[in-house]
């Protein structure tokens, strides 16, 4: 696991490997999240380019996962010990 800022000051709380590539997660305290709440996590897929997961991740405390702009996507706080534990270690449960 490991974090990331840019030179100008955006910031991804977690970066975690999964299938090979990084997945940008950030942490909000918001229930409503808007598309501003991804601008890092899309920053950093556009520099990471391959090395990023299209996918980056909202966690938050919203009811259900909801869809976000440029493949990115909100969870539930409550869902993430789960989400992490899955991506990290995707084999027979």
């Amino acid at each position: 696991m490991f974090s990331w800022r840019s030179h100008d000051g955006l910031k991804v709380d977690l970066l975690a490997r999964v299938g090979g590539r990084l997945t940008p997660i950030e942490v909000k305290l918001t229930a409503t999240p808007l598309p501003r709440h991804v601008d890092a996590l899309q920053r950093f897929k556009v520099l990471a380019g391959a090395e990023a997961s299209d996918r980056g991740l909202l966690v938050c405390r919203v009811p259900a996962p909801v869809e976000l702009p440029h493949g990115n996507l909100a969870i539930p706080w409550r869902d993430f010990p789960a989400w992490l534990r899955d991506a990290l270690d995707p084999g027979p449960r």
